[in-house]
């Protein structure tokens, strides 16, 4: 913000990467516009992975990342029982921030025969009395009402056997208003993909690069930019300010 040559466009997402070196842009998303480029970083993150099961998108179906933004930036517990399927660290730990803003947790669903997430998250979550079901799959989930006012209401999940293919006889039905899916995270790196298929200097960092927690985040962004800044022949060591640079 405080150097004049740097120019920073918030509500603009990217929407094109063009072989002539430009960027298609949707400023303040409201108009068109496009900007050249010598080199690009893609620093967009991640986005949550989906899974595929009848009644999936339904109201109340949605990323365990999702369900944590609302409880714990907008305070919106709006959830009264929750499945979770995923025992990675982020299903175990909105399962966590779910009890801890006063709902239900029905279970914890894993495909695998073990927790994927931390031993700690796993423990503290079943002294709270939710239960973990290893080797289980969903199978649906159902609403009830009609239209509009459609929301989960119950999901069946069920043993799996060494195909991972549900065990018919194993079938159990919970009572879930909400069905958080934590199924991992997926790079936003399409941009970084396309720019080096058309021969553009491109790096990544942050989740955009290898999912990880922020403070990777944050020193994978200070190599990239030491990293890009010797690709455009600008090095400089750490520490130091960057040299100015000859045009805008």
């Amino acid at each position: 913000r405080k150097l004049p040559n740097v120019a920073i466009l918030r509500n603009s997402p990217v929407v094109a990467i063009y072989k002539d070196r430009k960027a298609g842009i949707y400023k303040d998303c409201s108009s068109y516009l496009l900007v050249e480029f010598t080199a690009l970083i893609v620093a967009a993150g991640a986005r949550e992975k989906n899974l595929l099961f009848p009644g999936n998108d339904l109201p109340g179906v949605f990323g365990a990342g999702a369900f944590q933004t609302l409880v714990n930036r907008d305070l919106v517990a709006a959830s009264r029982r929750i499945l979770v399927l995923g025992s990675g660290n982020v299903g175990l730990i909105a399962a966590y921030h779910a009890l801890q803003a006063g709902m239900q947790v029905a279970a914890i669903v894993e495909i695998m025969g073990r927790i994927s997430g931390y031993k700690v998250h796993a423990d503290k979550i079943r002294r709270m009395g939710v239960p973990i079901q290893l080797n289980s799959s969903i199978l649906w989930a159902e609403a009830e009402g009609e239209g509009l006012s459609a929301r989960v209401a119950r999901a069946a999940v069920a043993k799996v056997d060494d195909d991972f293919k549900p065990l018919p006889e194993t079938v159990r039905v919970y009572e879930a208003d909400t069905i958080l899916v934590a199924a991992g995270l997926s790079p936003c790196d399409e941009f970084l993909r396309q720019a080096k298929s058309y021969g553009i200097l491109a790096l990544a960092a942050g989740d955009a690069q290898e999912i990880a927690e922020a403070s990777r985040a944050i020193y994978g962004g200070k190599i990239a930019a030491f990293d890009m800044a010797r690709m455009v022949g600008r090095p400089h060591e750490a520490g130091t300010p960057c040299p100015a640079p000859r045009d805008a």
